[in-house]
């Protein structure tokens, strides 16, 4: 397959992207009549490796905080791609970035902010981890940030974009891989 977006189901290369009535992206496939939130992109740009168990992405997130100091501030976004929940701001890394150049571009793009401290509280595989591109199996390098300025959220990517105390945190509807390390850093049960 040449570079670019096909069908997840049926790998047809005329699949659309759409919006949804709650501004959710969703992709429509023509060929197979068929729509989902997910896509097989072939992105050559990516960082990929291939595994006993499939093809693996590596991802770059940023758990960002109020201060290093608790009790804590935590800053949430609410996806609008797939799967369109609770999330930290993240990434996948290219082949020419390292997790920290990919961190920071995404720190500045979905949420407009500049790194002032960092520190990496997380290197782990997680699978499944499914992403809206097709790849199941994720390398995370999840950092704890804080920013030098006020946010400004990518609404192309980010719904909703807020802080919350670690209260808060318990009853939001976080994707997979994002709960299963907020659960091993112990900030929800």
């Amino acid at each position: 397959m040449k570079a670019g977006q096909y069908c997840f189901l049926c790998h047809s290369p005329k699949v659309q992207e759409k919006t949804n009535e709650r501004n959710q992206v969703f992709y429509y496939c023509p060929d197979c009549l068929k729509q989902g939130s997910r896509v097989l992109e072939i992105d050559p740009t990516l960082k990929i490796k291939k595994t006993k168990t499939g093809w693996m992405h590596f991802t770059a997130g940023a758990l960002i905080v109020d201060n290093f100091k608790k009790p804590q501030k935590f800053l949430i976004i609410k996806k609008r791609k797939h799967p369109y929940l609770y999330d930290v701001v993240a990434g996948h890394i290219s082949k020419k970035e390292t997790p920290l150049e990919t961190l920071t571009r995404e720190v500045g793009e979905e949420a407009g902010g500049l790194i002032k401290q960092r520190k990496l509280l997380l290197d782990i595989v997680i699978n499944p981890d499914p992403c809206r591109r097709g790849i199941d199996i994720h390398h995370w390098f999840l950092y704890l940030c804080t920013l030098k300025n006020e946010i400004t959220p990518d609404k192309d990517e980010v719904a909703d974009i807020k802080w919350y105390s670690q209260a808060e945190l318990q009853d939001l509807e976080f994707v997979s891989p994002t709960r299963k390390m907020l659960r091993i850093l112990k900030l929800i049960e």
